[in-house]
């Protein structure tokens, strides 16, 4: 049987909005743990991120922006052109959330732009 104490979700319920929680269940009175607040990367951090891992990509991709979603939310556009391109579309914007440490951030936009330079040459 389910209860507020031990069902589906029930230590997520103890972060709430990126803020750490700390207390008390209300339902049965088990200790909440303390959930860390995560850290957003400001957009030059991104930016270099993103500099860093297109330049191990390709000499030829260039980072022409970042822009920050509506709102001010963790998800950022990674605006890049690529030099000497012949086949378009030439530009290209890859989306990241950068609520993460910097190195699963530089992984998951390394992936991310593999897969898309991949998916370009195959064209």
């Amino acid at each position: 049987m389910l209860n507020g104490c031990n069902g589906p979700g029930s230590r997520r319920k103890a972060a709430v909005l990126g803020k750490a929680a700390r207390g008390f269940h209300g339902s049965c009175g088990m200790p909440i743990a303390v959930v860390p607040a995560m850290d957003v990367l400001n957009v030059a951090d991104v930016t270099r991120i993103a500099v860093d891992a297109a330049r191990e990509q390709s000499e030829a991709l260039e980072v022409i922006g970042v822009t920050l979603s509506a709102g001010g939310g963790d998800y950022v556009e990674v605006l890049l052109s690529m030099h000497g391109c012949s086949l378009p579309p030439c530009q290209m914007s890859l989306g990241v959330f950068r609520n993460m440490p910097e190195p699963e951030l530089r992984a998951e936009f390394a992936k991310k732009l593999r897969r898309h330079l991949e998916e370009h040459h195959r064209e």
